[in-house]
C-alpha cells in the first residue's frame, strides 16, 4: 500500500508566512532530502518509511509506505517520538530520544537542549 498527499499549504495555514503552496513544495523536497542523509548513514535500529517525491503535472507528490494500522487506529504500533500531523502534541519517549540522540546527534554534530 502507498499512501500520496499532495505537497501543498492544506488550509491550516501551516506555511501561509513562508508563501503557502511554495513553501510546502520546499519543506516536502527537504525532508525527502533528509531522508536521503538518513539511509546513508546506515544506523542500526532506525527505520523509515519508504518515501519518494512525484512532480506530476505541475503537482509535487509525496509517496510513502503506509504503517500497518495506523490509518484504521489499531493499537499494534506505537509513535514513541514527534507527531502525526502539525498540531498535535508532541509524543517524547526517553529511550528513543537517548537511541536518536546517541545516534544520529553525535553522527549529525546535534545536541541536546532543555525545552
Amino acid at each position: 500500500n502507498i499512501f500520496f498527499s499532495r505537497a501543498v499549504d492544506a488550509g491550516v495555514e501551516t506555511f501561509k508566512i513562508a508563501k503557502g503552496d511554495k513553501a510546502a513544495r520546499k519543506s516536502a523536497s527537504r525532508d525527502v532530502h533528509c531522508l536521503g542523509v538518513l539511509h546513508r548513514m546506515e544506523r542500526v535500529r532506525l527505520y523509515t518509511l519508504a518515501t519518494v517525491l512525484v512532480d506530476y503535472l505541475g503537482t509535487r507528490y509525496v509517496c510513502q509506505s503506509i504503517l500497518p494500522g495506523i490509518l484504521s487506529g489499531e493499537k499494534t504500533h506505537t509513535l514513541l517520538y514527534g507527531a502525526v500531523e502539525a498540531g498535535s502534541p508532541l509524543i517524547w519517549d526517553k529511550d528513543m530520544h537517548e537511541l536518536l540522540e546517541d545516534t544520529l546527534g553525535k553522527s549529525l554534530m546535534i545536541a541536546s537542549r532543555p525545552l
